[in-house]
């Protein structure tokens, strides 16, 4: 799994990603660390922060939820929608919803995220 993170395309790591977080005791296995160190150092393509929240999320594991939404933090500087968007696949939308539009792989995809 830690080949395709690192090395395949967006929608590979996105699968990789949602496929570890359902692997039992994946909470547990170090690869997380490592994952969590990439996605600080910008190594994780942006397309891939959704999965990697839901994946973070599917695996109830509170240290990686904290330590994700530090980064998350940390990486989103000075752009506001990517903290906005926290929550999309989880049913947390609420009737403010609005679009971000994104240009990718020349498909543009609707975000619904928070306000």
């Amino acid at each position: 799994m830690t080949d395709i993170i690192q090395n395949r395309t967006v929608p590979e790591k996105q699968t990789a990603l949602l496929t570890l977080a359902s692997l039992e005791g994946s909470k547990d296995l170090p690869v997380w660390k490592q994952i969590l160190a990439d996605f600080d150092d910008g190594k994780l393509p942006e397309g891939t922060w959704i999965e990697l929240e839901e994946a973070i999320t599917q695996t109830e594991s509170s240290e990686l939820k904290a330590e994700f939404t530090s980064l998350l933090d940390k990486r989103a500087g000075d752009e506001p929608w990517k903290k906005i968007c926290r929550g999309i696949g989880r049913g947390q939308q609420s009737k403010r919803e609005k679009y971000i539009f994104r240009k990718s792989n020349r498909t543009v995809y609707s975000l619904p995220c928070l306000q």
